[in-house]
Protein backbone atom coordinates (compact mmCIF):
# COMPACT_ATOMS: atom_id res chain seq x y z
CA UNK A 1 0.00 0.00 0.00
CA UNK A 2 1.07 3.58 -1.25
CA UNK A 3 1.92 5.82 1.52
CA UNK A 4 1.18 9.51 1.79
CA UNK A 5 3.42 11.02 4.38
CA UNK A 6 4.19 13.83 3.06
CA UNK A 7 2.42 13.80 -0.29
CA UNK A 8 5.16 13.85 -3.04
CA UNK A 9 4.67 16.57 -5.70
CA UNK A 10 2.97 15.30 -9.13
CA UNK A 11 3.63 12.00 -7.53
CA UNK A 12 2.28 9.24 -9.86
CA UNK A 13 -0.25 7.65 -7.00
CA UNK A 14 -1.62 11.00 -6.08
CA UNK A 15 -3.11 11.52 -2.71
CA UNK A 16 -5.35 9.76 -0.19
CA UNK A 17 -6.80 11.07 3.39
CA UNK A 18 -9.78 11.22 5.66
CA UNK A 19 -11.49 14.33 7.03
CA UNK A 20 -14.80 14.43 9.15
CA UNK A 21 -17.07 17.01 9.35
CA UNK A 22 -18.92 19.15 11.68
CA UNK A 23 -23.21 19.34 11.88
CA UNK A 24 -24.44 22.76 11.17
CA UNK A 25 -26.19 22.12 14.44
CA UNK A 26 -23.26 21.62 17.16
CA UNK A 27 -24.31 18.87 18.92
CA UNK A 28 -20.49 17.83 20.12
CA UNK A 29 -20.50 14.95 17.35
CA UNK A 30 -19.22 14.61 13.63
CA UNK A 31 -21.78 14.84 10.71
CA UNK A 32 -22.71 10.88 10.21
CA UNK A 33 -23.00 9.85 7.01
CA UNK A 34 -22.38 13.22 4.82
CA UNK A 35 -23.85 13.79 1.86
CA UNK A 36 -21.99 15.79 -1.17
CA UNK A 37 -23.02 16.83 -4.20
CA UNK A 38 -21.11 18.48 -7.49
CA UNK A 39 -19.95 21.88 -6.50
CA UNK A 40 -19.62 20.76 -2.82
CA UNK A 41 -15.44 20.17 -2.86
CA UNK A 42 -13.26 22.20 -5.00
CA UNK A 43 -9.67 22.90 -4.72
CA UNK A 44 -6.76 25.46 -5.74
CA UNK A 45 -2.91 24.65 -6.90
CA UNK A 46 -0.72 27.38 -5.40
CA UNK A 47 -3.84 29.86 -5.19
CA UNK A 48 -5.15 29.83 -8.75
CA UNK A 49 -8.68 29.46 -9.34
CA UNK A 50 -10.69 26.42 -7.64
CA UNK A 51 -12.38 23.63 -9.27
CA UNK A 52 -14.29 20.61 -8.62
CA UNK A 53 -12.53 17.81 -7.47
CA UNK A 54 -11.74 15.21 -9.90
CA UNK A 55 -13.03 12.73 -7.93
CA UNK A 56 -15.85 13.25 -5.74
CA UNK A 57 -14.94 12.47 -2.06
CA UNK A 58 -17.24 9.65 -0.25
CA UNK A 59 -18.52 8.54 3.00
CA UNK A 60 -16.10 5.15 3.68
CA UNK A 61 -16.72 3.13 5.23
CA UNK A 62 -20.11 3.02 4.31
CA UNK A 63 -22.49 5.39 6.74
CA UNK A 64 -19.92 6.06 9.14
CA UNK A 65 -18.25 9.90 9.70
CA UNK A 66 -15.22 9.45 7.67
CA UNK A 67 -15.08 11.38 4.81
CA UNK A 68 -12.32 9.83 1.90
CA UNK A 69 -10.85 12.13 -0.45
CA UNK A 70 -8.97 11.21 -3.39
CA UNK A 71 -6.43 13.64 -5.91
CA UNK A 72 -4.85 12.80 -8.73
CA UNK A 73 -1.41 13.08 -10.06
CA UNK A 74 -2.43 16.32 -11.70
CA UNK A 75 -3.54 17.31 -8.57
CA UNK A 76 -0.87 17.06 -6.45
CA UNK A 77 1.55 19.06 -9.34
CA UNK A 78 1.63 21.95 -6.50
CA UNK A 79 3.46 23.48 -3.55
CA UNK A 80 0.73 24.26 -2.02
CA UNK A 81 -2.98 22.64 -2.26
CA UNK A 82 -5.90 23.89 -0.71
CA UNK A 83 -9.12 21.97 -0.56
CA UNK A 84 -12.49 23.65 0.64
CA UNK A 85 -15.34 21.34 1.43
CA UNK A 86 -19.06 23.84 1.53
CA UNK A 87 -22.79 22.67 1.50
CA UNK A 88 -23.99 24.66 -1.00
CA UNK A 89 -27.34 22.53 -1.42
CA UNK A 90 -28.14 22.85 1.95
CA UNK A 91 -26.92 23.25 5.77
CA UNK A 92 -26.06 19.95 6.51
CA UNK A 93 -22.63 20.32 7.54
CA UNK A 94 -20.24 23.20 8.46
CA UNK A 95 -17.36 24.61 5.85
CA UNK A 96 -13.74 22.91 6.26
CA UNK A 97 -10.58 24.55 5.02
CA UNK A 98 -7.82 21.91 4.48
CA UNK A 99 -4.43 23.09 3.09
CA UNK A 100 -1.56 20.47 2.12
CA UNK A 101 2.26 21.13 1.63
CA UNK A 102 3.78 18.80 -1.21
CA UNK A 103 7.32 17.26 -0.85
CA UNK A 104 10.10 15.99 -3.27
CA UNK A 105 10.54 12.62 -1.02
CA UNK A 106 8.09 10.36 1.34
CA UNK A 107 9.18 8.87 4.87
CA UNK A 108 9.43 5.58 3.32
CA UNK A 109 12.43 6.86 1.42
CA UNK A 110 14.52 7.73 4.70
CA UNK A 111 17.14 5.45 5.21
CA UNK A 112 16.28 2.71 7.89
CA UNK A 113 18.53 2.07 11.14
CA UNK A 114 19.79 -1.39 9.18
CA UNK A 115 21.32 1.31 6.13
CA UNK A 116 22.41 3.16 8.36
CA UNK A 117 24.35 0.64 10.19
CA UNK A 118 26.00 -0.60 7.06
CA UNK A 119 27.23 2.61 5.69
CA UNK A 120 28.73 2.99 9.42
CA UNK A 121 30.27 -0.41 9.07
CA UNK A 122 31.74 0.60 5.54
CA UNK A 123 33.37 4.17 6.76
CA UNK A 124 35.12 1.91 9.66
CA UNK A 125 36.38 -0.04 7.23
CA UNK A 126 37.95 2.93 5.31
CA UNK A 127 39.03 4.57 8.57
CA UNK A 128 41.31 1.60 8.55
CA UNK A 129 42.83 1.98 5.59
CA UNK A 130 43.77 5.34 4.42
CA UNK A 131 46.51 7.01 6.74
CA UNK A 132 45.89 8.94 10.01
CA UNK A 133 46.64 12.25 9.05
CA UNK A 134 45.84 13.97 5.40
CA UNK A 135 49.12 15.98 4.12
CA UNK A 136 48.06 19.47 2.37
CA UNK A 137 44.25 18.78 2.70
CA UNK A 138 45.17 15.26 0.62
CA UNK A 139 45.57 11.74 1.47
CA UNK A 140 49.54 10.66 1.24
CA UNK A 141 49.67 7.00 0.22
CA UNK A 142 51.69 4.57 -2.72
CA UNK A 143 49.49 3.64 -5.61
CA UNK A 144 51.26 0.13 -6.01
CA UNK A 145 49.11 -0.87 -9.16
CA UNK A 146 47.30 1.21 -11.60
CA UNK A 147 44.39 0.84 -14.28
CA UNK A 148 45.60 1.17 -18.03
CA UNK A 149 44.88 4.07 -20.02
CA UNK A 150 44.64 6.49 -16.64
CA UNK A 151 47.71 8.78 -16.19
CA UNK A 152 47.37 11.48 -18.31
CA UNK A 153 49.60 14.38 -19.89
CA UNK A 154 48.34 17.01 -17.35
CA UNK A 155 48.84 14.63 -14.33
CA UNK A 156 52.69 13.97 -14.74
CA UNK A 157 54.64 17.01 -13.01
CA UNK A 158 57.15 19.03 -15.54
CA UNK A 159 60.72 17.52 -15.88
CA UNK A 160 59.18 14.39 -13.85
CA UNK A 161 60.54 11.91 -16.18
CA UNK A 162 64.88 11.79 -17.27
CA UNK A 163 67.13 9.77 -18.39
CA UNK A 164 67.28 7.45 -15.07
CA UNK A 165 63.42 7.09 -15.42
CA UNK A 166 63.68 6.09 -19.27
CA UNK A 167 64.09 2.39 -19.90
CA UNK A 168 66.99 1.24 -22.28
CA UNK A 169 64.32 0.26 -24.81
CA UNK A 170 62.86 3.84 -24.73
CA UNK A 171 65.62 5.10 -25.24
CA UNK A 172 66.53 2.94 -27.81
CA UNK A 173 62.85 3.86 -29.63
CA UNK A 174 63.62 7.43 -29.70
CA UNK A 175 66.88 7.43 -31.39
CA UNK A 176 66.11 5.05 -33.95
CA UNK A 177 63.68 7.96 -35.51
CA UNK A 178 66.45 10.83 -35.13
CA UNK A 179 69.42 11.48 -37.69
CA UNK A 180 73.14 9.59 -37.03
CA UNK A 181 76.03 11.62 -36.66
CA UNK A 182 76.99 10.45 -39.61
CA UNK A 183 73.66 11.00 -41.69
CA UNK A 184 74.39 15.07 -40.10
CA UNK A 185 77.44 14.88 -40.78
CA UNK A 186 77.12 14.06 -45.06
CA UNK A 187 74.15 16.16 -45.28
CA UNK A 188 76.04 19.39 -44.00
CA UNK A 189 79.41 17.74 -46.19
CA UNK A 190 76.54 18.35 -49.16
CA UNK A 191 75.09 21.49 -48.10
CA UNK A 192 78.68 23.30 -47.86
CA UNK A 193 79.07 22.28 -51.40
CA UNK A 194 76.59 24.28 -52.52
CA UNK A 195 77.33 27.94 -53.82
CA UNK A 196 76.59 30.84 -51.47
CA UNK A 197 74.03 33.58 -53.36
CA UNK A 198 77.04 35.71 -53.48
CA UNK A 199 79.50 32.53 -55.66
CA UNK A 200 76.11 33.02 -57.49
CA UNK A 201 76.14 36.94 -58.02
CA UNK A 202 79.62 36.52 -58.98
CA UNK A 203 79.39 33.91 -61.80
CA UNK A 204 76.30 35.38 -63.02
CA UNK A 205 77.89 38.40 -63.53
CA UNK A 206 80.95 37.22 -64.97
CA UNK A 207 79.07 35.52 -67.56
CA UNK A 208 80.14 36.53 -71.34
CA UNK A 209 78.08 38.86 -73.52
CA UNK A 210 78.56 36.53 -75.95
CA UNK A 211 77.39 33.97 -73.99
CA UNK A 212 74.37 35.56 -72.89
CA UNK A 213 73.14 36.00 -76.36
CA UNK A 214 73.80 32.38 -77.56
CA UNK A 215 71.76 31.26 -74.71
CA UNK A 216 68.89 34.35 -75.62
CA UNK A 217 69.13 32.67 -79.12
CA UNK A 218 68.44 29.29 -77.73
CA UNK A 219 65.65 30.27 -75.55
CA UNK A 220 64.09 32.30 -78.20
CA UNK A 221 64.07 28.80 -80.61
CA UNK A 222 62.76 26.26 -77.12
CA UNK A 223 59.94 29.66 -76.75
CA UNK A 224 58.75 27.79 -79.85
CA UNK A 225 57.80 24.52 -78.91
CA UNK A 226 54.77 23.94 -77.72
CA UNK A 227 54.18 23.62 -73.73
CA UNK A 228 53.42 19.75 -73.92
CA UNK A 229 55.65 18.34 -77.07
CA UNK A 230 53.80 14.94 -78.52
CA UNK A 231 55.50 11.41 -77.28
CA UNK A 232 57.49 9.73 -79.56
CA UNK A 233 55.08 7.02 -79.40
CA UNK A 234 52.15 9.36 -80.14
CA UNK A 235 54.73 9.99 -83.31
CA UNK A 236 54.77 6.59 -84.37
CA UNK A 237 51.67 6.22 -84.51
CA UNK A 238 50.60 8.84 -85.78
CA UNK A 239 53.10 8.02 -88.64
CA UNK A 240 51.79 4.17 -88.80
CA UNK A 241 48.21 5.29 -89.06
CA UNK A 242 49.38 7.98 -92.23
CA UNK A 243 50.86 4.86 -93.63
CA UNK A 244 47.92 2.77 -93.25
CA UNK A 245 45.67 5.95 -95.48
CA UNK A 246 48.10 5.63 -98.21
CA UNK A 247 47.97 3.53 -101.35
CA UNK A 248 50.09 0.84 -102.52
CA UNK A 249 52.06 3.77 -104.59
CA UNK A 250 52.78 6.02 -101.74
CA UNK A 251 53.78 3.19 -99.10
CA UNK A 252 56.10 1.80 -101.52
CA UNK A 253 57.96 4.87 -102.20
CA UNK A 254 57.94 6.06 -98.47
CA UNK A 255 58.86 3.04 -97.20
CA UNK A 256 55.96 3.92 -94.36
CA UNK A 257 54.30 0.20 -94.78
CA UNK A 258 57.56 -1.58 -93.58
CA UNK A 259 59.32 -0.12 -91.26
CA UNK A 260 58.64 1.32 -88.10
CA UNK A 261 60.32 3.04 -85.23
CA UNK A 262 62.46 0.29 -84.18
CA UNK A 263 63.20 -0.88 -87.70
CA UNK A 264 64.12 2.97 -88.33
CA UNK A 265 66.59 2.25 -85.13
CA UNK A 266 68.01 -0.81 -86.75
CA UNK A 267 68.61 1.02 -90.26
CA UNK A 268 70.41 3.57 -88.18
CA UNK A 269 72.36 1.60 -86.77
CA UNK A 270 73.52 -0.63 -89.79
CA UNK A 271 74.65 2.89 -91.18
CA UNK A 272 76.91 3.93 -88.47
CA UNK A 273 78.44 0.74 -88.49
CA UNK A 274 78.96 0.97 -91.62
CA UNK A 275 80.63 3.91 -91.47
CA UNK A 276 82.93 2.68 -89.27
CA UNK A 277 81.91 4.85 -86.09
CA UNK A 278 81.75 2.01 -83.33
CA UNK A 279 81.20 2.47 -79.03
CA UNK A 280 84.80 0.88 -79.34
CA UNK A 281 86.19 4.16 -81.47
CA UNK A 282 83.74 6.83 -79.43
CA UNK A 283 85.07 5.34 -76.00
CA UNK A 284 88.72 5.49 -77.00
CA UNK A 285 88.54 9.68 -79.06
CA UNK A 286 89.28 10.97 -76.04
CA UNK A 287 92.70 9.23 -75.39
CA UNK A 288 94.10 9.16 -78.74
CA UNK A 289 93.60 12.98 -79.18
CA UNK A 290 94.83 14.00 -75.60
CA UNK A 291 97.91 12.28 -76.82
CA UNK A 292 98.47 13.94 -80.21
CA UNK A 293 100.76 16.58 -78.57
CA UNK A 294 103.01 16.16 -75.68
CA UNK A 295 103.85 18.33 -72.82
CA UNK A 296 107.48 19.18 -74.92
CA UNK A 297 105.79 20.77 -77.73
CA UNK A 298 103.69 23.27 -76.65
CA UNK A 299 104.73 26.59 -76.31
CA UNK A 300 103.00 29.42 -74.39
CA UNK A 301 101.95 31.92 -76.78
CA UNK A 302 102.99 35.40 -76.17
CA UNK A 303 101.09 38.50 -75.33
CA UNK A 304 101.11 39.66 -79.28
CA UNK A 305 100.06 36.78 -80.41
CA UNK A 306 97.01 36.30 -77.87
CA UNK A 307 95.85 39.78 -78.84
CA UNK A 308 96.05 38.05 -82.33
CA UNK A 309 94.04 35.49 -81.57
CA UNK A 310 91.74 37.35 -79.93
CA UNK A 311 90.80 39.35 -82.21
CA UNK A 312 90.45 36.41 -84.37
CA UNK A 313 88.06 35.26 -81.93
CA UNK A 314 85.78 38.11 -82.54
CA UNK A 315 85.68 37.59 -86.44
CA UNK A 316 84.76 33.66 -85.45
CA UNK A 317 81.92 34.78 -82.99
CA UNK A 318 80.41 36.82 -85.99
CA UNK A 319 81.05 34.13 -88.10
CA UNK A 320 79.18 31.75 -85.21
CA UNK A 321 76.27 34.38 -85.07
CA UNK A 322 75.95 33.84 -88.58
CA UNK A 323 75.90 30.38 -89.18
CA UNK A 324 73.65 30.59 -86.13
CA UNK A 325 70.85 32.91 -88.55
CA UNK A 326 70.86 30.20 -91.03
CA UNK A 327 71.21 27.01 -88.99
CA UNK A 328 68.36 28.48 -87.18
CA UNK A 329 65.86 26.93 -88.75
CA UNK A 330 67.14 23.45 -89.33
CA UNK A 331 65.33 20.71 -87.11
CA UNK A 332 66.57 20.10 -83.06
CA UNK A 333 68.47 16.97 -84.38
CA UNK A 334 68.98 17.11 -87.86
CA UNK A 335 69.68 13.65 -89.80
CA UNK A 336 73.79 12.42 -90.31
CA UNK A 337 74.66 13.58 -94.02
CA UNK A 338 74.93 10.33 -94.91
CA UNK A 339 71.74 8.94 -93.73
CA UNK A 340 70.58 12.17 -95.79
CA UNK A 341 71.85 10.52 -98.68
CA UNK A 342 70.89 6.91 -97.77
CA UNK A 343 67.55 8.10 -97.23
CA UNK A 344 67.50 9.40 -101.13
CA UNK A 345 68.99 6.89 -102.55
CA UNK A 346 66.35 4.47 -101.13
CA UNK A 347 63.85 6.95 -101.85
CA UNK A 348 65.01 6.72 -105.66
CA UNK A 349 65.25 3.42 -105.62
CA UNK A 350 61.39 3.09 -104.87
CA UNK A 351 60.48 5.55 -107.21
CA UNK A 352 62.81 4.54 -110.08
CA UNK A 353 64.30 6.66 -112.53
CA UNK A 354 62.16 10.09 -114.15
CA UNK A 355 59.85 9.27 -116.61
CA UNK A 356 60.82 12.56 -118.58
CA UNK A 357 63.65 14.64 -118.91
CA UNK A 358 63.86 15.09 -114.53
CA UNK A 359 61.80 14.34 -111.69
CA UNK A 360 61.20 18.21 -111.77
CA UNK A 361 59.73 17.63 -115.10
CA UNK A 362 57.50 14.25 -114.21
CA UNK A 363 56.69 15.98 -110.71
CA UNK A 364 55.04 19.04 -113.52
CA UNK A 365 53.13 16.62 -115.42
CA UNK A 366 51.92 15.04 -112.58
CA UNK A 367 50.82 18.23 -111.37
CA UNK A 368 49.23 19.28 -115.06
CA UNK A 369 47.26 15.58 -114.93
CA UNK A 370 46.19 16.57 -111.57
CA UNK A 371 44.67 20.48 -112.90
CA UNK A 372 42.61 18.05 -115.61
CA UNK A 373 41.43 15.62 -112.47
CA UNK A 374 40.18 18.93 -110.64
CA UNK A 375 38.75 20.32 -113.80
CA UNK A 376 36.86 16.89 -113.75
CA UNK A 377 35.69 16.47 -110.05
CA UNK A 378 35.00 20.28 -109.59
CA UNK A 379 32.26 19.46 -111.87
CA UNK A 380 30.98 16.79 -109.31
CA UNK A 381 28.25 18.08 -107.27
CA UNK A 382 27.58 17.03 -103.29
CA UNK A 383 24.09 16.84 -102.25
CA UNK A 384 24.81 14.95 -99.35
CA UNK A 385 28.58 15.43 -97.99
CA UNK A 386 31.02 13.20 -98.80
CA UNK A 387 28.65 11.49 -101.20
CA UNK A 388 28.78 12.16 -104.75
CA UNK A 389 25.43 13.23 -106.95
CA UNK A 390 25.48 11.11 -110.03
CA UNK A 391 23.29 9.93 -112.59
CA UNK A 392 24.33 6.15 -113.40
CA UNK A 393 22.81 5.21 -117.33
CA UNK A 394 24.64 2.49 -118.06
CA UNK A 395 27.80 -0.20 -116.36
CA UNK A 396 30.16 -1.41 -118.54
CA UNK A 397 27.99 -0.40 -121.11
CA UNK A 398 25.17 -2.23 -119.61
CA UNK A 399 21.83 0.17 -119.97
CA UNK A 400 19.99 0.65 -116.31
CA UNK A 401 16.72 0.75 -114.94
CA UNK A 402 15.30 2.06 -112.40
CA UNK A 403 16.17 4.61 -109.57
CA UNK A 404 17.55 2.99 -106.49
CA UNK A 405 14.46 3.77 -103.95
CA UNK A 406 11.75 1.23 -103.09
CA UNK A 407 9.96 -0.52 -105.09
CA UNK A 408 12.38 0.77 -108.13
CA UNK A 409 15.58 -0.86 -107.95
CA UNK A 410 18.81 -0.80 -109.98
CA UNK A 411 18.76 -3.51 -112.63
CA UNK A 412 20.64 -4.35 -116.87
CA UNK A 413 17.55 -2.85 -118.78
CA UNK A 414 15.05 -5.35 -120.21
Amino acid sequence: MSSYLPIVKNGAAGAIFYVSLAPRTANGQWQSNPTFAAGDVKISLDGGALANLNTLPVVTPASSKLVKVTLSQAETNSDNITIIFSDAAGAEWCDLTINLQTAAKQFDDLATQASVDAVQSDTNDIQTRVPAALVSGRIDASVGAMANDVLTNAAIAADAIGSGELATSAVTEIQSGLATDSAVATLQTSVDDLPTNEELTTALAGADDAVLAQVALVKAKTDNLPADPADASDIAAAFVSLASHGDSAWSTATGFSTLDAAAVNAEVGTALVDAGVTMARMAHLDADVSTRLPASGYTAPDNASIATIDGKATTILAGVVAIDSKTANLPSDPADQSLVIAAADAVMARLGAPAGVSLSADVGAVKADTGAVKTKTDSLSFTVSGQVDANMQSINDTLLTGDGSTGDKFGPAP
